[in-house]
């Protein structure tokens, strides 16, 4: 559970708006690797999690200005950390850097073009088992409003760093269209938003192509091959629908689908997920936000996690693992500019999930 505190500073001029956010809170993590335990027989079950205290901390700010009449200049970054008491959990240990710029042109009273670039950066130190990774992403996109709603239309380039070994490093280009439709809404107060809520439905697809700078595995036991067959090559499409109430409450549901189309072993997937989520609000001007996310993945060839040593055959693999989660947060205004809140999260396997 963390417990967040958070400073909102609104607009400074009228030309230009900058907001600043800062959070720290502490939390118990239960399982902070969020490790699986694999039984070696009906009487081995190794307890491998370590339960630790820790905390977390986040700075970060955007800004807003008007270079021109049609042109509006978008600055947005946050430096965040987290870290744990006990020894045994500091692999779980990371910083993250992340920002992102964007150049919006109005072309039209109803079209927009969005210029912009997203960088995220990980760092958990120089270690084997670390996941650092830093992944850099500009695009353009086309914004038009189509009847009663927005179609937006992207393009874009992706270079991805995995730092602990180059093998997945990967660049490509990415693509993606998403129309969003907005009903009702006809409310001047909160009651008039009860009896007339707002909808929203968001339907997209998005295409990346991964081309990494390892070889492509053709066979389990020779990966990478020993001869040269080219390069290991992801391609995913992902579809995906969402509809959100806005009213009294908020009240939304969503589900997608996604296809990895590998040209190398133990990598071609399908992956389903779907969300649902609510928030409320409580007497003493609390609120009350859920989110239950779950997950179903299967692989065209399964990785095998364990194997059994006569006969060779997968005891648990990767297939067996679909992690969902539900998250629960409460939270209290302190001021205007402070809210105070508490969260609780859970992961589990159990939906869908084998050992």
């Amino acid at each position: 559970m963390a417990l967040v505190a958070w400073v909102l500073i609104p607009s400074i001029s009228s030309a230009a708006t900058l907001a600043l956010r800062a959070e720290a809170g502490g939390e118990y993590d239960s399982n902070p690797g969020r490790v699986e335990t694999v039984r070696a027989d009906d009487s081995d079950e190794r307890p491998i999690a370590t339960p630790s205290p820790g905390g977390r901390a986040l700075v970060g700010g955007e800004l807003g200005a008007r270079l021109a009449t049609r042109t509006v200049l978008s600055l947005s970054g946050r430096a965040a950390g987290r870290g744990y008491t006990d020894p045994a959990a500091n692999r779980e240990q990371v910083g993250i850097l992340s920002g992102t710029a964007s150049l919006m042109q109005w072309l039209a009273s109803s079209s927009r073009l969005l210029a912009g670039v997203t960088y995220y950066d990980a760092y958990q130190g120089a270690r084997r088992d670390s996941r650092d990774f830093r992944s850099t992403s500009p695009s353009l996109s086309l914004l038009q409003q189509l009847g009663p709603g927005r179609l937006s239309l992207t393009g874009g380039y992706r270079w991805f760093v995995f730092k602990p070994t180059s093998l997945l490093n990967f660049v490509g280009p990415t693509a993606g269209a998403a129309y969003r439709l907005d009903l009702g809404g006809d409310a001047s107060s909160e009651e008039d938003a009860e009896e007339s809520p707002e909808w929203e439905l968001i339907a997209s697809l998005a295409y990346e192509r991964r081309g990494f700078d390892a070889r492509r595995c053709v066979k389990e036991n020779d990966c990478p091959p020993a001869s040269f067959q080219g390069l290991r090559q992801d391609d995913f499409t992902q579809a995906a629908l969402e509809v959100v109430r806005t009213g009294g409450f908020l009240v939304g549901a969503g589900a997608a689908f996604q296809v990895n189309a590998s040209n190398s072993l133990q990598e071609s997937s399908r992956r389903g997920l779907a969300h649902v989520q609510a928030t409320f609000l409580l007497p003493w001007a609390l609120s009350v936000a859920t989110r239950a996310e779950l997950i179903w993945t299967s692989y065209d060839q399964a990785v095998p996690l364990r194997r059994d040593p006569v006969s060779g055959l997968p005891l648990a693999s990767i297939e067996d693992e679909g992690r969902s989660t539900l998250r629960i947060e409460l939270m209290r205004p302190l001021t205007e500019q402070v809210d105070l809140s508490l969260r609780w999260i859970g992961y589990t396997n159990e939906i869908g999930g084998g050992p």
